[in-house]
C-alpha cells in the first residue's frame, strides 16, 4: 500500500523563460513494489500506481518539473555481468477523460541517497510520444557495474514541443518498474539502532577531545 505524503509544490517564474514557464517541484513518499524472478539471473521490481486525489497540478510547454520519488526502503541493485544496462520505467498520467498528450520532452534521472557503485550525475535522454501522460520508458541505463544502494530518484522533465494536450493536468504516478540482475528491498534501520549509533559516534568524539586536552 502506497503511503503518500502531501506533495510540496514550488512554482517559480524564470526570468530567462517565457512569462508562463515555471519550475514545479513535487516530492512523493513511495512504497516500493514486490520483486520477481531469479536473483542473479534477472529480477524485476513491480510498480504500484497512485493518484494525487487532493493535489493534481498543471504542467505546460516550457515548464520544468522536478519530481522526487522517495522510497520507503533503500533499494539495492546488483549487476553481475553483461549486459551492463539496467532499466527504469515510470510516468505521470493526466486526469481521466482529458485530451491525450502528444509531443516531445527531455528528461534526466539522478540517484537520491546513493551508496556504493551507483550512477554518478544525471542521465539525460530525449523522448517523443505521449498518450495519457508522459514518462521514462524502459530505456537501458547503467545503474551500477557491481552493487549499489539508493533511496530515491530525482526525475527532471521539460516539455520541448506539443501537438495536443498541453497544458496537461497531472493526477497520477504509474509507479517505479525496474529490471536488473538482482534487486533487494532493504529493511529500514530501527530508530533505536540509529539512536545507539549516534550515541556511539558521540562517545568516540568525546574520547578524542579528551585525549587532545591531555
Amino acid at each position: 500500500m502506497i503511503r503518500l505524503t502531501r506533495c510540496l509544490a514550488v512554482a517559480l517564474v524564470l526570468s530567462s523563460a517565457p512569462a508562463s514557464a515555471a519550475v514545479i517541484e513535487r516530492t512523493l513518499s513511495y512504497s516500493l513494489g514486490p520483486t520477481s524472478g531469479t536473483f542473479g539471473d534477472g529480477q524485476t521490481l513491480s510498480g504500484i500506481g497512485t493518484f494525487f486525489n487532493d493535489d493534481p497540478f498543471e504542467f505546460g510547454l516550457g515548464d520544468r518539473l522536478v519530481f522526487n520519488v522517495m522510497f520507503d526502503h533503500p533499494l539495492q541493485v546488483f549487476d553481475f555481468g553483461e549486459p551492463t544496462d539496467e532499466y527504469f520505467s515510470f510516468g505521470l498520467g493526466t486526469t481521466p477523460g482529458s485530451p491525450g498528450f502528444s509531443g516531445t520532452w527531455i528528461s534526466s534521472i539522478e540517484a537520491i541517497g546513493s551508496h556504493g557503485d551507483v550512477w554518478a550525475g544525471p542521465i539525460t535522454l530525449a523522448w517523443i510520444g505521449g498518450g495519457g501522460g508522459f514518462g521514462w520508458g524502459g530505456h537501458g541505463v547503467n545503474v551500477t557495474d557491481h552493487m549499489g544502494i539508493f533511496s530515491g530518484i530525482r526525475w527532471i522533465t521539460e516539455l520541448t514541443s506539443a501537438k495536443e494536450g498541453v497544458p496537461m493536468t497531472i493526477a497520477s504516478f504509474t509507479g517505479v518498474q525496474m529490471g536488473a540482475d538482482g534487486i533487494r528491498v532493504l529493511p529500514v534501520p530501527e530508530p533505536v539502532l540509529l539512536t545507539q549509533l549516534a550515541i556511539a559516534v558521540l562517545a568516540v568524539v568525546s574520547r578524542q577531545r579528551w585525549a587532545r586536552r591531555r
